[in-house]
């Protein structure tokens, strides 16, 4: 158990299934409490159930990223039940394998409202709280789709490059205020 991470509060996005509760999993262990989040309410909650018996200190929320009202809730439920967020970690995204011919614009608007403004939203929210706290770290998951072209994804590529692009600028503005900003990419 890491000392760096135990007793910090973490949220993450897309934790009920895949990286994401990979994600849950290492923090849990780590003495992180752990809020699971994700669109699919049952998912995230039997990962914290699973999660419980390591951990005491997990919660499940369900929590829809390209819901802008519902965030701002969210993270002021979480905030106030918790009083700090440390970690955001801006996993929840979703792929369709399609071609320019076959992509409908709205499941363009489905990836890129998930992978790119989702993420986002989820940020501005918890963006005054690390402020105050002069601390916190924002992780996004970019895959490596921000660095090359997958093919038949043309939608999700722009959404990773774009994700790339809003970690690099929130990187520069947060470190002003102690707000670390990395991308990760598995």
């Amino acid at each position: 158990m890491s000392e760096a991470l135990k007793g910090k509060i973490a949220i993450v996005t897309g934790g009920g299934r895949g990286l994401g509760e990979a994600i849950c999993e290492v923090l849990t262990d780590e003495g992180v409490t752990v809020v699971v989040a994700d669109r699919d309410y049952q998912s995230a909650r039997a990962v914290a159930m699973r999660l419980t018996s390591r951990n005491q200190n997990i919660l499940d929320w369900p929590l829809d990223v390209r819901d802008s009202v519902g965030i701002k809730a969210f993270v002021a439920n979480v905030h106030a039940r918790l009083h700090r967020i440390d970690i955001l970690v801006n996993n929840a995204g979703v792929n369709v394998t399609a071609d320019m011919d076959t992509l409908s614009v709205e499941e363009w608007d489905r990836i890129l409202n998930t992978n790119l403004r989702g993420a986002f939203l989820v940020s501005k929210a918890v963006w005054p709280i690390m402020k105050a706290q002069k601390n916190g770290h924002i992780i996004n998951t970019v895959s490596t789709a921000s660095k090359r072209i997958i093919s038949n994804a043309p939608a999700y590529n722009a959404s990773k490059w774009g994700l790339a692009g809003l970690t690099q600028a929130m990187h520069v503005e947060g470190r002003q205020h102690g707000i670390k900003v990395t991308a990760l990419n598995p």
